[in-house]
């Protein structure tokens, strides 16, 4: 009975381990290019959708991190863009948040931005903030 048990418990941690390796070459990949990061056409989550395309588009140093605060924004945090920077952000109200009229380069209320930050983001992300925004900012 010992030796049934003994080899139960080997073959589950080899697997165990293979799923552990799986799970790691699989998933651990990094994403460096924001054009690979698409949001869905709905329930988007600033935290699992945005904020990886903030961080890869918009969070360096001389734009919206935390250090240099780029005319008053961080986009480091749902804290910093839905609650530190009125008007940045009007839930229900894509149309009428800065944030929208900053990245949505087509808008007829447009505000400019670097024109290397156009080329960052994609459709989608535009796409993605306006849903976020109209789904409540949440």
């Amino acid at each position: 009975m010992h030796s049934i048990t003994s080899r139960i418990m080997s073959l589950l941690l080899l697997a165990a381990g293979a799923v552990s390796l799986f799970g790691v070459y699989s998933c651990g990949r990094t994403i460096t290019d924001p054009a690979e990061i698409v949001i869905p056409p709905s329930n988007v989550s600033f935290e699992r959708h945005l904020l990886p395309v903030f961080n890869l588009t918009c969070n360096s140093s001389g734009c919206h991190s935390a250090q240099t605060r780029a005319g008053g924004v961080a986009l480091t945090s749902y804290f910093e863009v839905v609650f530190n920077a009125p008007g940045l952000v009007l839930p229900n109200r894509p149309d009428q948040s800065i944030l929208l009229r900053v990245m949505d380069f087509t808008s007829r209320t447009r505000i400019p931005h670097r024109e290397s930050f156009q080329s960052r983001i994609t459709q989608n992300h535009i796409d993605g903030v306006r849903t976020w925004i109209r789904e409540g900012a949440q």
